[in-house]
């Protein structure tokens, strides 16, 4: 009997993923994947850990995580399955009236000066937009750091004068309704 129960297939998906992603990435991304989680494998936990690049790395290699969600450079590494990539494309941001739109050229030492509010710094598509910068001899100091795309887009709404630098799948929705 004890034989007959190992050999046949279990019919549910059981067990709990551990999934290191940014902050940023959790707003746009988690409520999606968790309900297509929980929709086809209800067996299936999972628990989210906010991690900078080089953290997430980290805690996968010493098997602290099972996964890896980031928007970074291709990771070359023997070792890791790349399961999915893809390129997002990512885009200055900012109140419809902002002045800036008034004007039909901007360069980056334009927007250099203006008050930026930004997701963590060194991560991902920040440390992009840092890194562009820095070759160009130019440095954003924003007037606020918080991993929240949504919160971002918020005080966008509320604030004529900011900017920020944000990928499309966190602004789509802002965007499409004229919000930003």
């Amino acid at each position: 009997e004890e034989m007959q129960k190992i050999s046949q297939p279990e019919t549910e998906i059981k067990g709990h993923i551990r999934l290191a992603m940014a902050d940023s990435l959790c707003t746009a991304i988690v409520q999606n994947l968790f309900q297509n989680l929980r929709k086809n494998h209800p067996g299936i936990t999972m628990k989210i850990i906010p991690a900078g690049t080089d953290e997430m790395f980290r805690l996968l290699n010493q098997n602290e995580v099972d996964f890896v969600y980031t928007l970074d450079n291709h990771i070359y590494h023997r070792d890791y399955i790349i399961v999915k990539e893809s390129k997002q494309k990512i885009h200055f941001i900012t109140n419809p009236a902002n002045p800036l739109l008034q004007r039909t050229l901007l360069t980056l030492a334009d927007l250099s000066d203006q008050p930026f509010i930004l997701t963590e710094k060194g991560m991902s598509y920040r440390r992009i937009l840092d890194e562009r910068l820095a070759s160009l001899s130019l440095e954003i100091q924003p007037v606020l750091e918080v991993g929240n795309t949504e919160l971002i887009c918020r005080m966008l709404e509320d604030n004529i004068s900011s900017l920020s630098f944000l990928p499309d799948y966190a602004t789509r929705q802002f965007i499409q309704e004229g919000r930003l």
